[in-house]
């Protein structure tokens, strides 16, 4: 066997292509899209996933978009912290 083609799995198991990684300045270039669909437009991640894919051609794994998603402060669900502040808010208004 040489050494391009020398697997290292163990034997009797699949080893599958691993995914293309998008870098930081192709998920950069797809940063206003994700924030429109997802932040604004409130879509679902597949739907903004599929959109991706076929308008930019742009292809990353759920996991991956779930952790940009994160790390540019767009998730859809409210933290704790924020209910709170919300909540002090409506009080304040209310008195």
């Amino acid at each position: 066997m040489d050494c391009e083609t020398e697997s290292h799995a163990q034997p009797g198991t699949v080893q599958y292509p691993r995914a293309h990684q998008p870098n930081s300045t192709e998920w950069e270039s797809v940063r206003p899209m994700i924030e429109d669909l997802y932040a604004a437009q409130k879509l679902p991640l597949r739907a903004v996933m599929q959109r991706l894919e076929a308008e930019r051609g742009f292809s990353a794994t759920a996991r991956m978009f779930k952790t940009r998603i994160h790390n540019w402060h767009l998730d859809k669900n409210n933290k704790e912290e924020e209910m709170l502040a919300i909540f002090r808010k409506l009080k304040e208004r209310e008195a």
